[in-house]
């Protein structure tokens, strides 16, 4: 019995053996996957438990502290630095803002990452000469930085071509003529003006034409649209860009006894008898644009606050101006005013029921104003156009200002435009010539505060 099971059982082993597949290998098991918690150090883990593969706070960039871990990721909030904790400590100059001395010259000094003072961006020559553009066929032109993004453009209307054309600015060239960019609906554009006006986060183009119609170029990444909106009158000029809400821009013009807000469902008009001249600025410190319109009768500035734009209450003015600027020049919060007169530019305080004369700088034929800040130290400064030179006037605070400039070179100016041509993040000026009929020069002065 015992002899007939055994032969069948090998007779089972032979048949099996008989079938298997000679190429038939063995398969081992998968080995463990990696698990967070074994307090091994597996792929795409920076530590396990207690085991922090040898590093420490220090090691990380520290300079003291207590390295931990959970779920095999480092946890550094118990580990500190030195620079950065509001104290200047052993072997630092500086920390945020304290131990930070002011630019006595031009410019600004900062505390670097290392907690030294940085004295890079203060220094003694305010701007430098960038090269010219010149070109057959040209007008009025503005600076902004149009889609495709990165590379600032200097956006100028072309009359007698009907169209606009953009320049992109090259860090060698200047802005260039040979990769300029031509945009054309058979209008007339006689001036432009840049701003986002339909909210889509791209910067559009604003123009009078010779009729005195407006239009909207509307950005569409590299392309243009047309908007007409019309309206106007023959004259009007663009004012400035006021901020009609967190993403839309409106475009202000003036001519014939009113004012204008370009806008989406079209243009909007104030009258406004015996106005001297236009501005605009956050006057009423809300965010959001004003529009000042000086009485040429009673010499008052009346603000019209965006975005419904209803007339406000007067301010007396001790004179005329034909151009304005706003912003806080003495530092307590309220908008002050510069402002074109004459061959003068006059800063005046806001007292909140007036405004006071405090300075007067010379300046012949002045055709530009603006309150920025030009050096970048967070107090706003003031610009203007001065005979043939561009002047920033610096804000060393308690109404103390100190002269910078730069020639532009002679010649019949046919627009001034502040912004920023190299993206460097300072503001820089190019002033446009008319050289001909149609021809045109355009000098650009840069800005060195960074």
């Amino acid at each position: 019995m015992h002899r007939l099971v055994f032969l069948r059982s090998l007779a089972l082993l032979l048949l099996v053996a008989a079938c298997r597949d000679p190429n038939t290998r063995r398969v081992d098991p998968p080995p463990p996957m990696p698990m967070c918690g074994d307090a091994k150090i597996d792929d795409g883990e920076e530590c396990d438990g207690s085991n922090l593969a040898d590093q420490t706070c220090l090691t990380l960039g520290y300079e003291a502290g207590q390295l931990t871990c959970s779920g095999c990721k480092f946890v550094k909030t118990l580990c500190t630095k030195k620079c950065g904790n509001g104290m200047i400590d052993t072997g630092e100059t500086c920390d945020g803002t304290l131990g930070v001395p002011v630019c006595t010259t031009f410019g600004s000094n900062r505390c670097a990452d290392d907690c030294r003072v940085d004295t890079s961006n203060c220094i003694t020559q305010a701007f430098e000469a960038a090269p010219e553009l010149t070109v057959t066929n040209g007008g009025p032109a503005v600076i902004a930085d149009l889609p495709p993004v990165g590379v600032p453009d200097l956006v100028m209307a072309v009359p007698s071509r009907n169209r606009i054309e953009l320049f992109g600015w090259n860090t060698v060239q200047g802005f260039s003529g040979s990769t300029s960019r031509k945009v054309s609906f058979q209008r007339t554009p006689l001036v432009c003006m840049t701003g986002e006006f339909t909210g889509d986060g791209n910067l559009d183009v604003a123009t009078v034409n010779d009729t005195g119609a407006f239009d909207t170029y509307v950005s569409q990444g590299s392309t243009f649209a047309l908007r007409e909106l019309d309206g106007g009158c023959a004259g009007a000029k663009l004012v400035g860009v006021v901020k009609a809400g967190t993403q839309r821009d409106l475009a202000v013009a003036f001519g014939c006894d009113s004012f204008f807000t370009l806008e989406t469902a079209g243009v909007r008009r104030f009258a406004t008898p015996d106005a001297g001249a236009v501005g605009v600025g956050d006057f009423t410190r809300d965010g959001l644009g004003d529009v000042l319109v000086v009485d040429s009768v009673g010499d008052t500035l009346t603000v019209f606050p965006g975005p419904g734009f209803e007339r406000d209450a007067g301010l007396l003015l001790s004179a005329l101006p034909s151009l304005l600027a706003t912003g806080d020049l003495d530092g307590d919060g309220d908008a002050d005013l510069a402002a074109v007169i004459g061959n003068d530019v006059k800063l005046f305080e806001n007292t909140g029921s007036a405004f006071a004369d405090k300075l007067t700088f010379a300046a012949p034929r002045a055709q530009a104003v603006e309150v920025r800040d030009f050096d970048l130290d967070g107090v706003v400064d003031v610009f203007f156009t001065s005979g043939d030179d561009v002047v920033v006037r610096r804000n060393r605070g308690q109404w103390a200002f100190s002269e910078f400039k730069q020639s532009a070179g002679a010649g019949n100016r046919l627009s001034v435009a502040v912004g920023d041509v190299d993206a460097d993040g300072d503001p820089d000026v190019a002033v446009t010539f008319s050289t001909g009929a149609d021809s045109t020069r355009t000098a650009v002065v840069r800005n060195r505060a960074r």
